[in-house]
């Protein structure tokens, strides 16, 4: 079958020209499935490199009419950032010390596991990311495990 155009539905975090690169090797005449597998595949791997770790490309059921073949992605979003177990620290402002886990937004956890280590870096704190299906469809639920020690204590040897 010829391979014409990919059309992906469900995208908002990649550009036009990350998802052309990656799919544009995949175009073109006399095109078998193990291609447009490939450019699922290749379209997958530009989302986990760049963080995106909860999102997913399928190829839904089709019939590939024009040379159009659709690519389905789903990203789940932050839907609840809680902080537990803080007892010396600010929850807020250790929640705000995390910004790529933003409700309603698709984290790229790239950036979450670099904020995460420059919380970490503060003496008497450690700051651990449990992720759990979230209440709502499409989301996933963040706690914020804070083990905390008094500013003023000096750190056991």
């Amino acid at each position: 079958m010829d391979v014409n155009e990919y059309f992906v539905r469900g995208n908002t975090v990649l550009d036009a020209r990350a998802i052309e690169e990656a799919v544009y090797p995949f175009l073109g005449p006399q095109k078998a499935l193990a291609d447009i597998e490939g450019a699922r595949d290749a379209l997958q791997k530009v989302y986990q490199e760049r963080g995106y770790q909860s999102v997913f490309v399928e190829l839904p059921e089709q019939k590939v009419e024009d040379g159009i073949v659709y690519l389905q992605v789903s990203e789940t979003k932050v839907g609840r950032v809680r902080v537990v177990g803080a007892k010396h620290y600010s929850p807020v402002e250790i929640r705000d010390q995390v910004p790529a886990l933003k409700e309603g937004e698709v984290p790229d956890f790239a950036t979450v596991q670099s904020q995460l280590a420059g919380l970490n870096r503060g003496a008497g704190r450690q700051v651990m990311p449990l992720v759990r299906e979230g209440q709502r469809p499409g989301t996933m639920d963040v706690d914020l495990q804070v083990e905390d020690q008094n500013p003023g204590t000096p750190a056991s040897a």
